[in-house]
């Protein structure tokens, strides 16, 4: 099976198949929502917009998934599910809520960061403002943005059946120095983790006030 095409779990239990663009943003051109859109409509196929701010096709009869991919003619999100592609981000420049403009923090780290391998699954939020309508707070890394324009970071957090704020690791930051902070925590994280150790469990494990000590020098 082709390393971008997912198999569902349907109810039913009709194989269908899902495939993933690689849009590299939450941040899109009307064109290239048209053209996923024809595609999928043409094959018969179902389109998804997920809580991860991805766009997916699902519903892919077997037959059909070498004819969609040919003519989507788009770059894949492979499969793996510790690839870090759930990097989620509020609507930043364009919300009156906003006290810093955060587009750029995140393309960075798309593009430095986007489908990295990690020991464990691994989502990551950035918001401009401190309410996080993308629930940075519960995020394994959160970068957010207080009052005064000031970044802010916050690690460990976690969602499912026992939701958890993450740690504050840092404040009081500048755009320039929350993205080294970032790379600090990806970087030690990537070295020091058992395989499928999620971060939070990581931080506890070699503990708080050393975890911050590694990440903010």
């Amino acid at each position: 099976m082709n390393k971008y095409i997912k198999l569902q779990k349907n109810i039913n239990y009709k194989n269908k198949y899902t495939i993933t663009p690689n849009l590299n943003s939450s941040f899109i051109l009307p064109e290239t929502i048209i053209h996923i859109g024809e595609v999928a409509k043409k094959y018969d196929a179902t389109i998804k917009i997920g809580t991860n701010q991805k766009i997916s096709i699902i519903n892919i009869k077997e037959e059909n998934l070498d004819l969609i991919i040919k003519d989507l003619n788009m770059d894949l999100i492979p499969k793996g599910k510790y690839l870090l592609t759930n990097i989620t981000i509020c609507t930043s420049n364009f919300c009156r809520m906003s006290k810093h403009p955060t587009i750029g923090i995140y393309m960075k780290i798309i593009n430095n960061f986007y489908k990295i391998e990690l020991p464990a699954k691994t989502k990551v939020a950035i918001s401009s403002c401190k309410n996080s309508c993308v629930s940075a707070y519960v995020k394994d890394i959160g970068i957010l943005v207080d009052s005064n324009g000031k970044f802010f970071i916050i690690a460990g957090g976690c969602a499912g059946d026992k939701p958890q704020c993450g740690y504050q690791i840092a404040s009081n930051l500048s755009e320039n120095l929350s993205y080294t902070v970032f790379k600090n925590i990806i970087n030690y994280y990537i070295e020091n983790a058992e395989k499928n150790e999620k971060l939070r469990n990581f931080i506890n494990r070699v503990g708080l006030d050393n975890f911050k000590s590694i990440v903010l020098t």
